[in-house]
């Protein structure tokens, strides 16, 4: 394996299950990196933009199931398992990403392989914060095989499964699961083991998938094929990932929606996130989550729309396209294992598969039970239908909003970021009655608004709005790039993980963050919902966990890439691609020298509008050792409901102990 510097040797084994018999030729393989053999880290942006750039261990995987190579298949595509993948991540979630490569061993040619991360605690560590040793990670072993620990215990994934077997399903229990109270706010006491926003997009991706070789796996005979964790110490959810989905799409199930009845799913080696989702699905309250998902992903621009899906394929498509013939001429033959078989498949998928999925997923969720007839608001801007999620809109914009999808009930909206819909299915005490048409004027951050009839609610609608934020409205204030480590007690941190940059709202007004991103120097997107109120602070880190250890509260997320301790660019854009604040720093003079390594931070002196962020003249080393992050701006902050909600609600950009 070749990396900046130079060849990087690592060790290598076969990876994989059924494919790793003999009777295969082509296997895929696991590259562990490790100090014996060279340098103990793979340092190399392999994922781009996307992922990290240091590893000590990577899968280079490539078809099995339908493969030319193994099984002689029609089939072949290298595109259903990576589509799959792709999509969680489309979703808004964490997966194992992948990139093409052609492979040569002793000189000759190997084929096509894709390199895949794999998800244990290492992959924990990188992008949820705290270490490898965190995190408990569950997988299945195989086909009629039960679950193992790869890293950590079973207790977190022991207590889920006992606690939801033979649940009855009401609220107190299931909010409990996402460490909250039977009302819905924060539990400071509480233990999350379920993160529903995962769990119903990695559900949701599956039925849409057809995937029938994951989790209850091949009509819930076995468990199989998927990845979970959690971290042990700070529970925020377990986090299941897709995996190994070649047994999808064309070549999966028409219908993936049923139930797994079989009874060994009562015990817990067969339990897995299918196992759980139909235990939560007793409840109302996440019935209802699950068909807000659904709407969201399905339409206005979600990520399973028919467009978005063929774009998302089309852009692996085009990866593939010059390098099928290689492959083909290694393993292949002239007809039925062809370039012009594997085209032929392709445009199946694009032209016939994708088009008509999502209607025909729809409506096996409303067979089950899982999604509504009655249908959401349409919501219109001088009469032409709103068909995005997240919305450029100026303030003083008028949206329509019309019940037209319904021959009965009546549109409830609300404009202050709270679900028009209590808990429990009564009508919140914030919202509009909006009656079967409303004209209302663009203010706040969100909109969201559902169709009650009777005691039915549809899935929600919501619209984002974006913005273009003002040069002189938000700044880099204060960037931590080079400090020192902890090389002593129970938690042992290198320096680079307790780093942090901090921005600053200099406006007078709330500014909108949904669709923000740093995408030079650090890596990181805002999440939706996300706000700053005027004068605060946000404070983002390289590892929450050691970050919390140190400055003593929990940073509002986490960066990928760190700091250059030699200094580097450092971007802010909007949602709409304009730079907010760019940031050249350096380690050498004129920038103060005495932050480099020495435990203070670059502290910005002047947030003036006009102020120029590369002027040396404008930054100071920080009187404080570890810098101020956060500053004299804090504020209690309601961190209630899942990850989305608690980055939203965190504005101020200080969560206290």
């Amino acid at each position: 394996m070749e990396s900046a510097n130079g060849l990087q040797l690592s060790t290598i084994r076969i990876r994989g299950g059924y494919s790793s018999t003999s009777r295969n030729p082509k296997h895929s393989y696991r590259l562990f990196f490790r100090s014996e053999y060279g340098d103990a880290k793979l340092k190399y942006p392999l994922f781009g933009n996307e992922g990290v750039d240091e590893f000590d261990k990577i899968d280079l995987r490539t078809s099995q199931n339908h493969s030319w190579a193994f099984e002689n298949s029609r089939r072949n595509t290298f595109l259903r398992d990576i589509f799959c993948r792709d999509l969680q991540g489309k979703s808004g979630h964490h997966f194992t990403k992948s990139r093409y490569y052609h492979i040569y061993m002793n000189g000759m040619y190997w084929g096509i392989f894709m390199t895949q991360e794999r998800a244990e605690g290492r992959f924990g560590a990188s992008y949820f914060g705290g270490k490898p040793e965190d995190y408990d990670v569950i997988k299945a072993m195989g086909w009629m095989k039960p679950t193992e620990v790869t890293d950590g215990t079973l207790d977190l994934y022991r207590e889920l499964f006992e606690r939801t077997l033979d649940w009855s399903g009401d609220n107190k229990d299931y909010f409990a699961l996402l460490g909250l109270k039977p009302d819905g706010s924060r539990d400071p006491y509480g233990k999350t083991l379920v993160d529903a926003d995962n769990l119903i997009d990695y559900m949701l991706g599956i039925f849409y998938t057809g995937s029938n070789d994951e989790a209850a796996a091949w009509g819930g005979r076995s468990t199989n094929n998927f990845f979970c964790m959690i971290d042990h110490d700070n529970p925020a959810g377990f986090k299941f990932f897709r995996h190994d989905a070649e047994h999808s799409m064309d070549a999966g199930w028409e219908d993936r929606t049923a139930p797994a009845n079989d009874k060994k799913f009562r015990e817990l080696p067969w339990f897995n996130g299918q196992t759980l989702h139909e235990r939560l699905s007793k409840n109302e309250e996440y019935r209802m989550r699950f068909a807000d998902h659904v709407y969201r992903h399905f339409y206005n621009g979600g990520s399973m729309t028919p467009g978005n899906s063929i774009e998302l394929m089309s852009t692996r498509v085009n990866e593939l396209q010059a390098a099928i013939p290689a492959e083909a001429a290694r393993w292949g033959n002239t007809t039925s294992q062809s370039p012009e078989m594997w085209q032929r498949n392709v445009d199946y998928l694009l032209r016939r598969w994708l088009p008509t999925r999502r209607d025909k997923v729809a409506q096996q969720l409303r067979n089950r039970g899982l999604y509504p007839d009655l249908a959401p608001p349409v919501m219109r801007s001088n009469g032409a239908v709103i068909a995005q999620r997240k919305w450029g809109a100026a303030p003083g914009t008028m949206i329509t909003l019309e019940n037209s999808d319904n021959e009965r009930g009546t549109i409830f909206y609300t404009t202050d970021g709270t679900d028009p819909r209590a808990i429990g299915g009564d009508i919140s005490g914030d919202a509009i009655d909006g009656g079967d048409k409303e004209t209302v004027v663009v203010s706040g951050t969100v909109m969201k608004a559902r169709v009650k009839d009777g005691s039915n609610w549809s899935p929600l609608r919501e619209i984002l709005y974006i913005q273009n934020i003002g040069k002189s409205s938000l700044k880099i204030s204060e960037i931590h790039y080079h400090t020192y480590g902890n090389d002593s007690g129970p938690d042992t941190f290198d320096a680079g993980e307790y780093e942090f940059l901090e921005i600053r709202n200099c406006s007078n007004k709330t500014i909108h963050l949904t669709g923000a991103a740093f995408t030079k120097g650090i890596h990181y997107a805002f999440p939706d919902n996300a706000t700053i109120g005027p004068g605060r602070h946000i404070v983002l880190s390289a590892n929450p966990k050691a970050f919390r250890e140190r400055y003593g509260f929990q940073p509002f997320g986490k960066y990928f890439r760190g700091l250059d301790n030699s200094g580097e660019t450092v971007v802010l854009r909007d949602a709409l691609g304009n730079v907010v604040d760019a940031v050249t720093y350096d380690d050498k003079d004129p920038w103060p020298e005495t932050v480099d390594g020495t435990g203070k931070s670059l502290t910005r002196k002047n947030l003036d509008g006009n102020a120029d962020s590369n002027d040396p003249g404008n930054w100071n080393a920080s009187r404080e050792q570890d810098g101020t992050p956060g500053g004299e701006y804090v504020s209690e902050v309601d961190t209630s409901g899942d990850d989305e909600t608690a980055s939203a609600n965190a504005a101020a950009g200080r969560v206290k102990n």
